[in-house]
């Protein structure tokens, strides 16, 4: 069963027991993607199934509503208790034909409980290079994974990448500074896995660059070396009529003589505050979105470290047997 089907009958369940009744609003897409900890186009695939099949309706601007269970079905959700009752006997019979005890059951379906509702089992730690991006991409992470992330930024780490990386199990990062968080980490704690995500640049923080016309002048300044490139380098793609000056705050002057003679100004959250001061001309700030597919990526990741401490933790799955109590 696909992970988006399986939250379709658990919110089910939970409208014919009565948690949402008739009439009422459902948990925002975003809570229940924290809730089941799985990505938000996760839950939002799911209500649309349930709007289809009549069991939800979304009203513009309000949110995500019930409605009357379809007629024939049941109304206390005993049809999906049953059927999990069913799955949950034929793993029972299962394990038994491999040899398992009831008590080594039971150690094993405790653990698999203890890593579905003990959020932070695995610890992990973002590293990006400003306040702003380190708080917004990494809660956009932890919504994608289902798991709580601590967040450092990266010339903090830098200065003592032993002490940071103390209980950690995972570092995660943007491809931007992949290279240097790979490098020190080689250097302190070289068996500590780190995992790149992608995060560009939003498209829709470009179009406007991308229409400007032939000849017209545009400014990039940001407060990150990498990222200054990186943005450069995204506005003479998406318009290689336009001319491009790039500007990092803290390295160059000149800013106010720069933008004075500017169609346009290209910025970040962190350079924003320094170019309003000084910009007359249309400035385009531009937010970094992280890419779902390292988000997925970095999801099998999470669940292989879980796996694996689980497995070190169980007698069971060590090859060890549990003695009855």
């Amino acid at each position: 069963m696909a992970l988006s089907e399986e939250i379709e009958s658990a919110i089910v369940f939970r409208i014919r027991r009565g948690d949402y009744p008739p009439g009422s609003a459902l948990p925002s897409v975003r809570e229940l993607a924290r809730e089941f900890g799985v990505n938000k186009n996760t839950v939002a695939r799911a209500y649309r199934h349930l709007a289809r099949a009549g069991y939800v309706e979304a009203r513009r601007g309000k949110g995500i509503y019930v409605c009357s269970a379809p007629a024939g079905e049941q109304s206390d959700g005993l049809g999906e208790l049953m059927a999990l009752e069913k799955r949950f006997a034929r793993l029972v019979w299962q394990a038994r034909l491999m040899g398992l005890s009831a008590e080594e059951q039971r150690s094993v379906f405790e653990r698999a409980l203890r890593a579905t509702y003990t959020p932070g089992l695995v610890s992990i730690l973002f590293i990006e290079c400003n306040q702003y991006d380190v708080q917004t991409l990494g809660r956009a992470i932890e919504e994608g994974i289902g798991q709580p992330l601590q967040r450092m930024i990266l010339a903090d780490f830098l200065r003592d990448v032993r002490q940071a990386c103390r209980g950690i199990d995972l570092v995660v990062t943007t491809f931007y500074h992949l290279a240097a968080v790979n490098s020190a980490i080689a250097r302190a704690e070289p068996s500590l896995p780190v995992v790149g995500v992608h995060a560009p640049p939003a498209v829709e923080s470009l179009l406007r660059i991308a229409r400007a016309s032939q000849g017209s002048r545009v400014v990039v300044v940001c407060t990150e070396e990498t990222t200054l490139n990186t943005l450069t380098n995204q506005v003479r793609t998406y318009n290689p009529l336009v001319s491009c000056m790039p500007f990092l705050l803290g390295r160059d002057g000149g800013l106010e003589e720069l933008l004075a003679g500017a169609d346009y100004v290209v910025d970040t959250n962190t350079a924003h505050e320094a170019v309003a001061a000084v910009a007359k001309c249309p400035v385009v700030t531009v937010s970094f979105v992280v890419d779902e597919q390292s988000v997925r990526y970095l999801r099998q990741k999470v669940a292989e470290l879980l796996e694996r401490k689980l497995s070190e933790e169980s007698p069971i799955l060590a090859g060890e047997r549990v003695q009855p109590a």
